[in-house]
């Protein structure tokens, strides 16, 4: 059986880290369960593992309906494995870090400008231009960097954005992007016709709880490959927000 990784997103990866589709279970995870004990520093891990269980590629089934049985199962048997993390709190502190960027260039950590924008006090990082191989950007870039790693459990991006007309481009182009550094997981992408415009949005984005101590943002007004006169629009980053867990013996981010 080939499988086809089509079945139910057009958009799905054809690539999946299993070198051979793996055949069906066939039953909930919840059938004739076993107990298994595992570190509660280790259930992040376990957990991040799992989600290559979500690419519809993986699977050996040319069947929609069972393709999103099986998808349906496999996060299930995520949220049970997550949910024993609830147990672990002896073996860390939750934290909620709210980083308004409209009162500090760092609200926690390093926060480091990387290919383009600027700080504006009182309204936080705004987008700058510059040209980047044969196109060009009119967007923001920030490196944060904490001083010890911790299990980062979600991100929000607070965000204004008028867009720019991407003269020359597809209405496909990725204008935003969250990229967990420290285990080269890209946690989001947004394209400009499928991210929110306006003053005072927000984006959010769960993760997996994997230890991290870098992040990469980026934030995109307008893009093209004409000229930097031809750009239009602005963004400005307001906040970053993460929240998760600080290990014993690791320092808060906040």
């Amino acid at each position: 059986m080939s499988g086809n990784p089509f079945l139910l997103d057009p958009f799905a990866a054809t690539l999946t880290e299993y070198p051979k589709k793996i055949p069906l279970p066939g039953v909930e995870p919840t059938f004739e369960p076993i107990s298994v004990s595992i570190a509660c520093q280790w259930i992040p891990y376990v957990t991040g593992a799992m989600k290559a269980l979500l690419q519809e590629a993986a699977w050996d089934t040319d069947d929609p309906t069972a393709l999103s049985q099986v998808l349906g199962q496999v996060q299930n048997l995520i949220d049970i494995i997550a949910t024993a993390d609830q147990g672990c709190a002896a073996n860390g502190v939750p934290f909620a870090c709210p980083g308004d960027a409209t009162i500090s260039t760092t609200p926690y950590g390093t926060w480091t400008i990387t290919f383009a924008g600027s700080y504006v006090p009182g309204s936080g990082y705004q987008t700058t231009d510059v040209t980047y191989g044969s196109n060009f950007i009119r967007g923001i870039g920030i490196g944060i960097s904490l001083s010890s790693p911790v299990a980062i459990t979600g991100i929000t991006i607070g965000y204004d954005l008028l867009p720019g007309p991407h003269i020359g481009l597809p209405s496909s182009t990725i204008v935003e992007h969250i990229v967990d550094v420290t285990n080269s997981v890209v946690v989001d992408t947004a394209t400009f016709d499928t991210l929110s415009a306006g003053a005072g949005q927000s984006r959010h984005k769960s993760m997996s709880g994997a230890l991290c101590d870098h992040l990469d943002i980026e934030l995109d007004a307008d893009y093209n490959s004409v000229s930097l006169a031809l750009l239009g629009g602005t963004a400005t980053i307001t906040s970053i927000a993460i929240q998760g867990i600080t290990p014993t013996g690791a320092t808060a981010p906040c």
